[in-house]
């Protein structure tokens, strides 16, 4: 059974989730996340409409891209990254249930397990058989 599929899935999924629910659905909170990171308070909304539409594209990017090791590999810097940004500049949001450090750690591990399934499918560019006989 190859697990890059059952890996992306999961990533795309919670790019999407993340992008619309909270953004977009909800987005007092999210407005309010980017004011105590340090965005400007007037430009916060225009920033999580931003962020949420960069999300919602790299979801739907890792859905449809046939090879998507880039984005892959995007995704888990970014889980990183950002889990790492967000509890330096909010730290009160680690003891926090859903915290941003165990997310960003299973998204860098789902993005890693998505790549290294990948590099083992089957590719015509490093094909092994020999030409036929002539």
């Amino acid at each position: 059974m190859e697990l890059r599929p059952f890996a992306s899935l999961a990533l795309a999924f919670i790019w999407l989730y993340h992008g619309i629910v909270p953004k977009l659905v909800a987005g007092a909170g999210e407005i309010d996340l980017a004011s105590r990171m340090g965005v400007p308070a007037s430009f916060a909304p225009a920033f999580v409409v931003v962020a949420a539409v960069f999300e919602i594209v790299l979801g739907v990017a890792l859905l449809v891209v046939r090879d998507a090791r880039p984005l892959l590999v995007l995704s888990g810097a970014l889980g990183i990254g950002l889990g790492l940004a967000t509890s330096v500049r909010v730290p009160d949001l680690v003891v926090a249930p859903f915290q941003p450090i165990t997310l960003g750690v299973a998204m860098a591990a789902l993005a890693a397990i998505a790549v290294r399934a990948a590099s083992e499918v089957p590719r015509a560019a490093r094909c092994l058989r020999q030409p036929p006989a002539k």
